[in-house]
């Protein structure tokens, strides 16, 4: 943290990159990270594919997102000392990213269990809760903003669950109480953006999804499924489709949940795991990764049908192994 700390202060030009469809924690480190720098008098900007979806970036200013949010072609003609990537652990995340960065001096600031160094430095901390957590930190909890304060605020509440999840640790609920003490922050709009405000599309959405639902090992792994198909008849926008893997994971007696969506390019799995069955190790296997308790990965060529006869029975012997394993 120190050495980054110093090479920070005597650099001046920076592009904060983030995973491909950023999420609440990527979202909240990198702006953040660029309020921090911007206030210090360095150029500052955030590479992205597309513009943020509403969801996840109600907190920043309109003009913030118009002069400080650039996709490729808007920055492919400036230069920066450095790249600093945010919540991303392996370099193909970065979507169309993945190549030009391979020719810059970056920075990878990074949470993930399951993570590959692929910067000229690399900070990868598995303990914290979230890369905002990460951020808190570099910056010493020295926030000068309420903007700075709410994204930071908001990252973590995203990846703990809202302060539910292992992750959640004494001294993150300090560091959580030191934000409080500090800034009129709203903590019920906050959770209302990312948890609640969902449009009536999503919730009919919601619906069809849980006839997919399934149970298996002893009712202790939930699968349900996002099949093309599902969106048939529906108005839906792209936020709408985000954070569905709840859906299973709260089914009584899930100990772990797989939900599968099924896109053009591929099928997508997001596992979670209340207990303390590995899901980052098994996604790596299949070439995703993430945390222990919350992983991913995306499969290509591949039929929806053939998930559920082979990849799914393959999940649950895994898991079914594991528990007798572990049986007490």
């Amino acid at each position: 943290m120190k050495q980054l700390r110093k090479l920070l202060k005597k650099s001046s030009n920076f592009l904060i990159l983030m995973h491909t469809n950023p999420d609440m924690d990527a979202i909240g480190a990198a702006y953040a990270l660029l309020l921090t720098l911007r206030e210090q008098g360095k150029s500052v900007f955030i590479g992205i594919e597309r513009p943020l979806y509403e969801k996840y970036s109600f907190f920043i200013p309109t003009p913030d997102l118009h002069n400080f949010f650039l996709t490729k072609n808007e920055i492919m003609h400036k230069e920066f000392d450095w790249v600093i990537t945010v919540d991303t652990s392996e370099p193909f995340m970065l979507g169309e990213y993945t190549d030009y960065i391979k020719t810059k001096n970056s920075i990878v600031i990074d949470h993930h269990h399951t993570f590959t160094p692929f910067g000229t430095i690399n900070l990868n901390l598995s303990q914290m809760s979230s890369t905002c957590e990460m951020i808190y930190d570099l910056l010493e909890g020295k926030l000068t903003s309420l903007d700075m304060a709410t994204a930071l605020y908001a990252g973590i509440v995203y990846d703990t669950g809202n302060f539910r999840y292992s992750s959640t640790t004494p001294a993150l609920m300090r560091k959580i109480a030191g934000i409080l003490e500090t800034f009129p922050l709203d903590t019920e709009a906050v959770f209302f953006h990312i948890f609640e405000n969902e449009s009536l599309e999503r919730k009919k959405l919601i619906a069809k999804i849980v006839t997919s639902i399934e149970q298996h090992a002893d009712g202790e792994v939930v699968v349900s499924y996002f099949p093309l198909k599902y969106k048939k008849g529906l108005e839906l926008e792209d936020s709408d489709m985000l954070d569905l893997v709840s859906i299973g994971h709260s089914v009584k007696d899930c100990r772990v949940s797989v939900f599968v969506k099924e896109k053009e390019d591929g099928i997508y799995f997001s596992f979670r795991s209340r207990n303390d069955f590995d899901v980052a190790a098994l996604a790596r296997q299949w070439g995703g990764g993430g945390h222990q308790k919350a992983s991913g990965l995306k499969l290509q060529q591949i039929s929806l049908e053939k998930v559920r006869a082979d990849f799914i029975p393959q999940f649950i012997e895994h898991y079914n192994h594991w528990r007798v394993s572990h049986a007490s």
